[in-house]
């Protein structure tokens, strides 16, 4: 929500705690760099808005959504 609220250093630091460990999922899931990177950033979107405390619980469950 802070992002929402134009915070964007919030975001970038989830990007940046996350961005490596969503992306590996998204390529063993997927099988293609450029898909996986496409679902990676709908994932830190989707959590950007949703918020939640754990976040890489949400960022996984967005992105294996997208995969399904």
């Amino acid at each position: 929500q802070a992002v929402l609220a134009g915070d964007t250093h919030r975001f970038n630091t989830l990007v940046e705690r996350y961005q490596s460990r969503v992306y590996g999922v998204c390529v063993r899931m997927v099988g293609d760099a450029d898909m996986a990177a496409d679902v990676a950033q709908d994932a830190f979107i989707s959590a950007a808005i949703l918020s939640t405390s754990d976040c890489f619980a949400l960022l996984f469950e967005v992105a294996s959504r997208y995969l399904m």
